[in-house]
């Protein structure tokens, strides 16, 4: 008997090779061929909504925020999502929105009041206003980092909340640092700073225990902005030519019209 024991602590009863009687080696007891696994099939996203739903929405939301002066745009805000998540389904199960709207009124308060600040500060001195930009740029980060905490958080599937791992540093580093050196770079670091905004967004994203993976390479990126360059200046150069050619039919169309004029004369 072998002195090993298995998984379970039982001794190990598979015989030797040696204690093997003749005609029973391996070969008699050929292997079972193991069963290929197919991977899970995608789920697809579905929108189960109508536009006539959604208008009926839009339209009571747009007056009552308007007969409020704004202030029931939080409560607009929640109902939109709220029919948005409720009609988009993965394998027939919506998301949910839990979202607070006197969470979302306090944050619109604040937006308020920075603007307030900055239209003020401007109106005041040139110095004062530079500060408030600053200011204003400083807080951007942070206020982008609680808004995607605030919107994962409140977002649901199945029961399981959604979530923003990332902190304030790596707001500070990749809403706030690679901007301003896209900016110094005359934007020849633009796409750069783009895909590391995507790449914390998605990679600090998580839902339940699980986070989500971004395989957006710099390289795709500046692929992306190039191509989008090459369609905005063929479209420039179609414009310009668009305009030249009326401008040279209208030249000529003047010019032939005074040299039907000129003989009468």
């Amino acid at each position: 008997m072998s002195d090993n024991f298995d998984l379970h602590g039982q001794p190990d009863t598979t015989p030797s090779p040696s204690s093997t009687p003749s005609g029973f080696g391996n070969d008699a007891f050929p292997a079972t061929p193991a069963t290929a696994v197919a991977p899970p099939n995608p789920e697809r996203f579905v929108f189960t909504g109508r536009g006539s739903e959604y208008f009926r929405i839009w339209i009571v939301n747009l007056l009552l925020s308007i007969i409020t002066v704004g202030i029931y745009s939080a409560w607009a805000k929640v109902r939109r999502l709220r029919y948005f998540y409720d009609n988009t389904k993965v394998a027939d199960t919506s998301f949910d929105y839990h979202g607070n709207p006197i969470a979302i009124l306090k944050g619109r308060v604040v937006a308020v009041v920075l603007l307030v600040a900055y239209n003020a500060a401007i109106a005041i001195s040139p110095i004062l206003g530079l500060i408030a930009v600053i200011a204003i740029a400083l807080a951007a980060p942070w206020l982008i980092w609680r808004s995607l905490q605030f919107k994962l958080y409140n977002t649901s599937y199945r029961g399981i909340r959604f979530g923003f791992r990332g902190n304030a540093g790596g707001a500070y580093k990749n809403f706030l640092l690679w901007p301003v050196l896209g900016m110094l770079s005359v934007y020849l670091l633009a796409p750069m700073a783009h895909q590391r905004f995507k790449r914390f967004q998605h990679n600090e994203s998580r839902f339940g225990t699980t986070y989500f993976s971004f395989h957006g390479s710099v390289g795709a990126f500046y692929k992306t902005y190039l191509i989008g360059l090459g369609f905005w200046l063929a479209g420039f150069v179609a414009i310009l030519a668009a305009f030249a050619g009326t401008g040279a039919a209208l030249a000529t169309g003047g010019l032939h019209t005074a040299a039907c004029i000129s003989p009468s004369s």
